[in-house]
């Protein structure tokens, strides 16, 4: 199962470190596009089932209207921090059935339907697999089985996030393994100068 979290593209909502170089309105439509890319390219995905997380959970039916791509469901995110809500995620998605679960989020326009495609493969062997990103974060988790405790004491949006959670595995004897690293975006200097050039075209 291929989970997805979203946030509605409203200004001033998201981005907000990119929207102090090229201001709220163009960072919300700079967030939009590269959520639509990669929820486009991964909606093309046959053999897993996805589900779009969203937030704020009120604004569900804009979000459907925007997301209007093949073979989604959509949920609304539920927790406080960050942490809380992948592990709500991941705990819906196993009370599902699921056997494998991947969780990524829309602030990497790297990831393309491989990167999906070698987490599920590495979970064949491992219990999880992480995706990390060069803020210190990761762009992307997946389980074999619900690990609650990787999600508790995490320093969430800061660079310390992708080394605590593989002390946690580690401490607890967690066989797990790493993609590429990749970057996310959040402010203009983590945008290429393709991205950069398409969003000057825009505004």
């Amino acid at each position: 199962m291929l989970l997805i979290f979203v946030k509605y593209p409203e200004p001033k909502k998201v981005k907000t470190r990119l929207a102090k170089n090229i201001g709220f309105e163009n960072a919300a439509m700079f967030y939009r596009k590269m959520a639509e890319q990669i929820i486009y390219d991964l909606s093309k995905l046959a053999d897993h089932r996805k589900i779009v997380f969203f937030d704020p959970p009120e604004r569900k039916n804009d979000v459907m209207r925007w997301l209007k791509f093949n073979g989604l469901s959509f949920i609304a995110q539920e927790g406080n921090s960050l942490g809380e809500k992948m592990s709500n995620a991941f705990s819906h998605a196993f009370s599902l059935g699921a056997d494998k679960t991947v969780i990524i989020g829309t602030d990497c326009p790297q990831i393309t339907i491989q990167t999906i495609l070698t987490a599920f493969e590495k979970l064949e062997t491992s219990e999880v697999v992480i995706g990390p990103s060069y803020d210190g974060g990761y762009y992307l988790l997946g389980l074999r089985r619900f690990i609650p405790e990787i999600f508790h004491d995490i320093d969430w949006s800061t660079n310390l996030v992708f080394d605590q959670t593989i002390k946690k595995l580690r401490h607890s004897g967690i066989k797990s393994d790493c993609l590429e690293m990749l970057r996310d975006v959040d402010t203009i200097y983590d945008i290429s100068n393709d991205q950069l050039l398409k969003i000057r075209k825009r505004i």
